[in-house]
């Protein structure tokens, strides 16, 4: 289960040419670059501009399989903050 959240998490990538970022979802015209990028800045700045939002953020690009072992989005969230992802995830906190 961890390497399909892991997975998950660096499947996005940082999307400065959009203008709503904080906002995004899955789209096909987007380049796996810039889904890794979102799902970084996602972990990078996950209490903004709610607490764990970056963790709803990345869980939106969740495909449905992964969805059906970490899902709900409860479930998911208290995978991200368990004790066994300390140092795996920098919205984590410490």
């Amino acid at each position: 289960m961890r390497v399909a959240v892991v997975g998950l998490l660096l499947l996005t990538v940082r999307i400065s040419a959009l203008s709503e970022p904080l906002d995004l979802n899955p789209n096909p015209e987007l380049t796996p670059q810039q889904v890794v990028e979102f799902q970084l800045d996602a972990s990078r700045h996950n209490d903004e501009p709610t607490t764990d939002a970056g963790i709803e953020r990345s869980f939106r690009f969740a495909s449905p399989s992964n969805r059906l072992v970490t899902g709900p989005l409860s479930h998911f969230s208290e995978i991200v903050h368990s004790p066994g992802w300390s140092g795996s995830c920098p919205c984590r906190a410490t």
